[in-house]
């Protein structure tokens, strides 16, 4: 059973993207089906190495991953051919297509954040400030933004015409690992050992306090361990392992996403004392939430709304699917042909 830790839905609404912990590959579903229509390997024999990001281009005519190969690559979606690899972007963690223009951000070399047109694989601009390397970014939806999340535990808000950061949002006490635009631009949801909401007017943020974690009889007992591929587990539990690095990366995270109508902030929440995860919905409209437990380590909205894009690990080993489609409005799962 494959276990995917992030995931991207294309910007036309017909296909979701997983990355796996490992393997160096991607799997890539149909919506709203759910069925897996292709796998995308790297050009390296090697089973350790994860994908750490995914991101589609505007025109969903290319699909971008860091961690393929040890590097990041660009995917024509068209053909299923690597056109572009970048192998001085090795260990990048972040990555996001521009939505209006056709450039890449990657977080790195070092800690900074490269600029890459694409598919020419051009550097068209470099953003540098942050003193520890960078973990998360999201453009504003005009484009005319981006906002990266650090080590240096800040976030810093970047004007792209001219390269220069606008803000600095401060006063986190952990890495910031997750960052997501609401769609009119006008608020910055970040995670760093808590939610925070930033609005356009230079708050110093608004912290948002969740429930607190459900924890069920199964997860109590134990039982979710069993959920993991024995040849995963075998090697998370190797600390020298560069899966087992990835991973510990990957589970301090929180990704977190608004709904395209920016009413629902979505959110990946770990129990680490468990190794179990659960979605959050917070409703803006309603200030109430549902908890949906799940081996989900990412997620992501497809362009109208009506569909939450769950990854991860489901089901005991040998069953379920690494991919499970969620109706956010609801909170139920929707009954699709997603294939292991």
């Amino acid at each position: 059973m494959a276990v995917l830790q992030t995931s991207a839905c294309s910007p036309d609404g017909k296909l979701v993207a997983g990355g796996r912990a490992i393997g160096n590959v991607v799997f890539v579903y149909e919506l709203p089906s759910g069925r897996l229509k292709k796998t995308l390997a790297g050009e390296l024999n090697d089973i350790s190495i994860a994908t750490t990001s995914l991101s589609f281009s505007a025109d969903s005519v290319f699909l971008a991953a860091a961690g393929i190969d040890n590097m990041v690559v660009v995917w024509d979606m068209r053909t299923d051919k690597i056109v572009l690899r970048l192998p001085d972007m090795k260990g990048a963690l972040a990555l996001a297509f521009s939505p209006t223009l056709g450039a890449l951000a990657v977080s790195g070399p070092g800690n900074g954040v490269t600029l890459v047109s694409v598919p020419e694989g051009r550097q068209i601009g470099q953003l540098s400030g942050h003193s520890a390397p960078v973990l998360a970014m999201a453009f504003s939806p005009d484009g005319n933004l981006l906002a990266t999340g650090s080590s240096d535990k800040t976030t810093r808000i970047w004007n792209i015409a001219d390269r220069q950061p606008l803000r600095t949002l401060e006063g986190n006490a952990y890495p910031v690992h997750s960052v997501s635009f609401s769609p009119d631009g006008s608020m910055l949801a970040t995670y760093a050992g808590e939610i925070k909401l930033w609005g356009d007017r230079g708050d110093g943020g608004r912290r948002l306090a969740l429930p607190e974690p459900k924890i069920s009889p199964a997860e109590a007992a134990g039982v979710i361990v069993m959920s993991i591929p024995m040849p995963l587990l075998l090697v998370l539990l190797d600390p020298d392992s560069p899966v087992a690095n990835a991973r510990a990366v990957a589970s301090k995270r929180l990704p977190l996403a608004f709904s395209p109508n920016g009413i629902v902030l979505a959110v990946v929440r770990y129990k680490e004392r468990l190794n179990a995860y659960e979605i959050v919905l917070h409703d803006f409209a309603s200030n109430t939430t549902k908890t949906i437990a799940c081996q989900c380590m990412a997620l992501s909205f497809n362009p109208d709304g009506t569909i939450l894009a769950a990854v991860g690990s489901f089901g005991a080993i040998g069953l379920g699917a690494p991919l499970r489609l969620l109706d956010p409005s609801t909170g139920t799962w929707l009954d699709t042909q997603a294939k292991k």
